[in-house]
């Protein structure tokens, strides 16, 4: 029997091209000493919502907020500049 699970390639190219971009970001940050400044969002996300991610109230905040959903295992010193970038 064939397995029931399929791999998405769009979902790969799709991943593939974020890292790409993610990564040049970063290569720039370092080869220009450019600096991400935080802004009220980014603080939220890195203190507040990076506890409460990790809650029951999850759900509700996520839908209250219109937040997209952040990985349980994401450490509070990553989310805040992810959620920068995505802006």
């Amino acid at each position: 029997m064939a397995n029931s699970h399929h791999q998405d390639l769009r979902l790969t190219r799709d991943s593939r091209q974020k890292d790409s971009i993610i990564s040049e970001v970063f290569r720039w940050m370092n080869d220009y000493d450019y600096q991400l400044i935080d802004n009220m969002k980014s603080k939220m996300a890195g203190g507040m919502i990076w506890k409460v991610r990790r809650t029951f109230l999850w759900p509700i905040v996520k839908k209250a907020l219109s937040i997209d959903d952040v990985s349980k295992e994401i450490l509070s010193n990553m989310l805040s500049p992810v959620t920068f970038i995505k802006q």
